[in-house]
């Protein structure tokens, strides 16, 4: 395991986060859809990438750092806000 420098572990982490939503649902869903990044890194400890308006609705990125994520296993269901195309149902 190597210490590195969180500052610069969460610059690349936004990068990564963004290339990989880029590739996944185009470019326009990085400032428009909903989406979470997580990176997981030694011990349980997270660099979770989650963008988010704020009270001017102004889109921004959010940036929480964990020292502990636990994440449940798959599952195959549904949820039924969504619609199966991956698009929210009105």
């Amino acid at each position: 395991m190597t210490k590195i420098d969180t500052q610069e572990a969460i610059t690349k982490t936004v990068k990564e986060a963004i290339d990989v939503v880029k590739k996944a649902l185009g470019e326009e869903a990085v400032g428009t859809d909903e989406w979470t990044f997580v990176k997981r890194f030694a011990d349980g400890q997270a660099i979770i990438i989650h963008p988010e308006e704020d009270d001017d609705g102004e889109r921004t990125i959010n940036v929480r750092v964990n020292d502990e994520i636990f994440i449940g296993a798959k599952s195959e269901d549904w949820l039924d806000i969504f619609s199966e195309d991956g698009g929210q149902d009105e």
